[in-house]
């Protein structure tokens, strides 16, 4: 796999609806093929494409697959040498397709979606451009896409946004419109777990699922606001892998985006409306280590299926290179009106997200001045009673060097008293009157009376 390869990959899947797994294929494909096919052109296609962007494509939507004819089909195939087709989350059926992108069910049936996924590009366009279906989980290769330095810049900016608790643990709860009706159930079984995990704290995160916002808000309000954070739908793909890849536990209805959990280590608690987990599944799964589902199997089979595709992909660019060599040079038209109004709609959805996030960080800025002011109030008081308290303590510090100085000319006095000759001559006269003030303060005894004197008989 070390020989480098020239090739055109077209990559067909739901790239382009709201879910956080649909918008991570396209990253890990091109990640994981460019690696082992230096050169090659990775070009993704999905219903609507970059006329839908989303929070997640991260600027770089794919092409729009459009209404499906046999020969749109082939006239897509013909710059390809091969087509992978992927299983993205939800299922490829019309109903949940509708809820995903938010429209009517006619609309997609008459785009026929499900047509560029089941009868491709046709069986002649296929002998020249083989047709591949993918069908390893690629979420399990989210660990190689993102590096551990990214992830920890991604953390703290989830910290400044508020949208991800700075300290303790946290479990990341995502759900659907499906889940609506247990939700109180729900509710009781998160806080009965809170209860015994006192530092730990919930993450609502909006990973795009239909109804993933009015389940996180019903959810919200039945948990005290103190252990509750939100990770919403315009956070961007890095943002969800940092939350995930560095929770206690991921709780989720996405079979997919618990797969990416566990391939960071991260137990996965599953939200199935017909089979709720209690509080001591929560505990079970705090308490479990945390190691990968299945080792590394799913990850060693997502690889040598990647090494199968870019074999045949190299096979095919190289059959048509040689073909092309001896035929002319065909020339197509290129389109560039129509890619300039793509990059146009790009950029005005890269646009909107970034407006999003000054709105946020001009809120947490307003914030902060207000803390900031009162801070100043507070300041402003303290310093006041400062001063009246050391305006008391100099009235206090006067008051007794007045004392003290007064005492001061009292012990002078008496000192120039004592010293004067008068003072020295009469210190005898003054011991003697003290000796009989001492005398005289003393009370006599007090003595029986005589007995009276006996009388003698006259003769």
């Amino acid at each position: 796999m070390t020989e480098s390869a020239s090739c055109s990959i077209g990559v067909w899947g739901t790239f382009d609806t709201d879910a956080f797994y649909d918008a991570l294929v396209p990253r890990v494909l091109r990640r994981e093929l460019k690696a082992r096919l230096p050169g090659a052109r990775i070009i993704t296609f999905a219903p609507y494409g970059s006329l839908r962007p989303t929070p997640h494509d991260g600027g770089e939507p794919s092409e729009p697959l459009g209404r499906w004819t046999p020969d749109r089909a082939a006239a897509m195939a013909s710059d390809l040498d091969c087509i992978l087709l992927t299983c993205t989350d939800p299922p490829l059926d019309q109903q949940s397709l509708a809820r995903a992108y938010g429209v009517d069910r006619a609309e997609l049936e008459a785009l026929q979606v499900q047509r560029w996924f089941v009868d491709g590009p046709g069986p002649a366009t296929e002998e020249r451009c083989p047709v591949m279906t993918f069908g390893s989980d690629l979420g399990v290769l989210a660990p190689k896409l993102f590096s551990p330095e990214l992830l920890a810049k991604r953390l703290e900016y989830l910290w400044l946004m508020g949208w991800y608790p700075p300290e303790g643990a946290a479990v990341v709860v995502e759900g659907d419109a499906t889940l609506l009706p247990v939700v109180p159930d729900l509710v009781g079984a998160l806080s009965g777990f809170l209860a015994s995990e006192p530092d730990l704290k919930v993450v609502l995160g909006e990973l795009g699922s239909p109804g993933d916002a009015d389940f996180a808000s019903e959810v919200a309000a039945g948990l005290p606001p103190e252990s509750v954070h939100r990770l919403p739908r315009c956070a961007g793909i890095e943002d969800i892998a940092a939350a995930i890849a560095n929770c206690a536990i991921f709780a989720g209805s996405s079979e997919r985006a618990g797969r990416v959990a566990q391939a960071y280590g991260r137990a996965w608690v599953t939200l199935d409306p017909a089979a709720l987990p209690a509080s001591e599944d929560f505990e079970r799964a705090r308490k479990a280590d945390a190691a990968p589902a299945g080792g590394s199997a799913p990850a060693a089979q997502a690889e040598a299926e990647l090494d199968l595709v870019a074999e045949i992909a190299r096979t095919a660019a190289f059959a048509r290179r040689q073909k092309e060599a001896r035929m002319p040079e065909t020339q197509h038209p290129a389109e560039t009106e129509d890619a300039l109004g793509q990059l146009q709609v790009a950029h005005e959805a890269r646009s909107r997200r970034l407006a999003t996030e000054r709105m946020v960080f001009a809120n947490h800025l307003h914030k902060a001045e207000a803390e900031i002011g009162r801070l100043k109030e507070e300041l402003a008081r303290l310093r006041e009673e400062l001063s009246r308290a050391d305006g008391r303590a100099a009235q206090a510090e006067a008051a007794t060097r007045a004392e003290t100085d007064a005492r001061l000319a009292v012990e002078e006095e008496l000192a120039g008293l004592r010293a004067t000759r008068t003072f020295r001559y009469t210190a005898e006269l003054r011991s003697v009157y003290g000796r009989l003030r001492k005398l005289g303060d003393t009370s006599p005894p007090t003595a029986d009376p005589p007995p009276p004197a006996e009388t003698k008989p006259s003769q």
